[in-house]
């Protein structure tokens, strides 16, 4: 019907075909444009309960939210206004000590969920909650000092993977929180006096009170996903050094030109720091024998492998950076590749497979 009515009107004026024509040719792209739309990724609400709390951790001072994105956990302790008028412990001067840090702990079974990646390779466990602290072997996480009379939010995020312990399929499990004293919202300067050797040093010091007045235990339930685990053999590196690439000088200083301090990193999922090596210095080969336990969602999940030169005052320089396919690797077998300024790059992958059945 409608090439039809072009037809028609476009006898007398070329000039309404072309309009028509094109106003369709639009409609049809625009269609097809939108077959290739990326999904949209929606946070996922997890429905939580109590199984315990004290008096002043109510609905009215906190809302605790926990959701699930990307194959991670958010959690989300958010105080509320009504906090102004929580009865904070004092100080000796009768100020209110309205600072402190929550403690977090993730819970399987009524026992603590443990991390079981090896921490000296620098996959630290912190890397699950990116530059935060851990206390110990298990997820367990310390919030900054805040200020509660300030309405704050606590917010972390934990990938499925570092619950590879879990067995797939679904799961409840228990997040516990809990602070043991207050402080100072802020420092103050005070002063030390050595008296032996006549001198003053000034520091930066909270007035604290061993108080715990907020504590938690909620449960939840997840779909635990299946967990692959790979092992990587880093077989050394070695620098282009030619008329694209030349690495001499790179770390130019004041006292010195020199080589380069090579480090190299795995990122996973996508772009998220995983685990970095140690840095060797000022050299085109890089010899050092790394070894990295990876864990990952899918047998041929992608990871990014980037190469860097250290540097002491300012921010690291990129040498190169590039994407693989876990399955690109032979099966427990050395490869040496290149890639951008590498001229060789060194690399045995073992794969595990499913390890969480």
């Amino acid at each position: 019907m409608c090439g039809f009515c072009i037809f028609i009107i476009a006898m007398p004026k070329q000039i309404f075909i072309i309009a028509s024509l094109s106003i369709i040719t639009l409609l049809l792209f625009s269609r097809c444009v939108r077959v290739f739309e990326k999904e949209r990724v929606e946070v996922k609400p997890i429905k939580l309960s109590f199984s315990g709390r004290s008096a002043l951790f109510n609905e009215d001072n906190f809302d605790l939210r926990i959701d699930s994105l990307n194959n991670q956990l958010c959690v989300r302790l958010i105080g509320k206004e009504t906090l102004k008028k929580f009865p904070f412990p004092k100080d000796k001067n009768g100020e209110d000590l309205t600072g402190t840090a929550f403690t977090f702990e993730l819970y399987y079974n009524n026992k603590p969920l443990a991390c079981t990646i090896d921490q000296s390779s620098k996959a630290g466990c912190n890397t699950y909650f990116r530059y935060s602290k851990w206390l110990s072997k298990t997820i367990t996480y310390l919030s900054d000092t805040i200020d509660l009379k300030s309405a704050p939010m606590i917010s972390f995020e934990i990938p499925f993977y570092a619950l590879h312990q879990l067995k797939r399929g679904p799961k409840e499990i228990e997040l516990r929180g809990r602070q043991t004293l207050f402080c100072s919202a802020n420092t103050y300067r005070k002063a030390f006096t050595d008296s032996s050797r006549k001198d003053t040093t000034w520091k930066d010091v909270r007035n604290y009170s061993k108080t715990s007045l907020l504590s938690f235990s909620a449960k939840f339930k997840i779909q635990m996903p299946s967990i692959c685990r790979s092992t990587l053999y880093g077989q050394g590196i070695e620098l282009r050094n030619d008329s694209v690439y030349s690495p001499a000088g790179m770390d130019n200083t004041i006292w010195n030109s020199s080589y380069p301090d090579i480090y190299w990193t795995i990122d996973y999922p996508n772009r998220e720091f995983y685990c970095s090596s140690d840095y060797q210095t000022s050299t085109a080969h890089y010899d050092i024998k790394d070894t990295f336990c990876l864990f990952h969602y899918t047998p041929n999940d992608s990871i990014y492998i980037g190469v860097w030169d250290h540097d002491n005052l300012s921010r690291d320089d990129y040498i190169s950076y590039k994407r693989f396919s876990l399955n690109q690797f032979p099966q427990n077998k050395n490869w040496r590749f290149a890639f951008q300024n590498i001229k060789t790059f060194g690399l045995k992958v073992t794969r595990e497979g499913i390890i969480n059945k």
